[in-house]
């Protein structure tokens, strides 16, 4: 990548996204340049003051308004930072918004350099700049993100937005700017069971030989994720994947780098519950990889009822009898 090395991008919030390939870099730094690089001191202090001092109230914030162009003039070029830590004091929440857009767009650039890079054919056609119109969308909901964990999820969306065009439309973005704690909890929890790209594994599992009846117990916090429009809910039982094999034919499922071997009982149904995620559901859950083994090791459990045997091949010679014995199957 020679182009790279010719042309170092380091931005005053302190990314410095070294590893990437070019247009992801280029397309990262634009997203640098609209909130918070040339274009933001383009525009000016004095522009984001005018529309503060148009929402603010009181004779005092229309004072300070017309004040402000003469304090710029008096000190700036002998003492910035003077002003600087004046309106802070007077702006607090102009200030901590860019402080929130500067945390997420760090994750976003941390979050780039952990991936690998793509190939060349997926950056055919690709435009070096972010659109602004989805920039100016999602700097409206990054700049609310004051903790360090949404500025983590934001910071992953807009990585996601880097890497692929159109990979969070508008109303994913409105969506994820809704949901409460303990909604985007529940769904942390429930997309890392999950069969991409859009099956998530019911975690309730029942016990009876073939049944498909309701699980007993309530979903844990489910009804909140088909709330926000994250899941397919038609009811408790969601949708059913059933597998029927020949007789002595063994049935494999993969869960990434893992496969599931498993030995039919004569006479029964394989059948794993779950619920489907909607469009916007999988977009968000592409922020979060699914944890294999944990998701492997469930739907053993689902599948143990209609087996004689389940067992569990993984990387570097993995072997793992999960149910019954094979051997004794002959």
């Amino acid at each position: 990548m020679p182009d790279d090395e010719k042309h170092e991008v380091s931005v005053e919030v302190g990314v410095t996204p070294e590893g990437l390939k070019a247009k992801i870099r280029s397309r990262l730094v634009s997203a640098v340049d609209y909130f918070l690089g040339n274009k933001v001191t383009k525009r000016g202090v004095a522009d984001e003051l005018l529309i503060e001092s148009e929402r603010a109230k009181g004779k005092r914030a229309e004072k300070l308004r017309d004040t402000l162009a003469d304090m710029a003039i008096d000190h700036i070029k002998n003492d910035p930072a003077l002003v600087e830590d004046y309106l802070k004091s007077e702006f607090p929440g102009l200030f901590k918004a860019r402080e929130n857009i500067q945390g997420s767009i760090t994750h976003a650039s941390d979050h780039l350099n952990s991936l690998p890079p793509p190939v060349d054919e997926e950056l055919e056609g690709i435009s070096e700049n972010l659109d602004e119109d989805w920039l100016n969308l999602w700097g409206s909901y990054a700049e609310k993100a004051s903790s360090e964990s949404m500025r983590m999820w934001w910071g992953r969306i807009l990585a996601g937005e880097v890497r692929q065009p159109g990979a969070f439309s508008r109303r994913t973005l409105r969506i994820a700017s809704e949901l409460d704690k303990d909604t985007a909890e529940v769904f942390a929890g429930a997309i890392q069971r999950r069969l991409p790209p859009r099956f998530l594994v019911d975690p309730r599992v029942e016990t009876k030989p073939g049944s498909l009846r309701i699980p007993q117990g309530d979903l844990p916090g489910f009804d909140l994720l088909d709330n926000a429009g994250l899941i397919e809910m038609t009811g408790s039982l969601g949708v059913t994947m059933t597998f029927q094999a020949p007789a002595g034919v063994l049935v494999k499922l993969e869960v990434g780098p893992f496969v599931l071997q498993m030995q039919q009982s004569p006479g029964l149904k394989i059948s794993i519950r779950g619920f489907n995620l909607t469009h916007t559901g999988m977009e968000l859950a592409a922020l979060q990889p699914p944890d294999h083994r944990t998701t492997a090791e469930l739907l053993a459990r689902h599948v143990a009822t209609a087996c004689k045997w389940v067992r569990l091949l993984g990387p570097d010679g993995h072997n793992e009898v999960l149910h019954g014995d094979p051997e004794a199957d002959g």
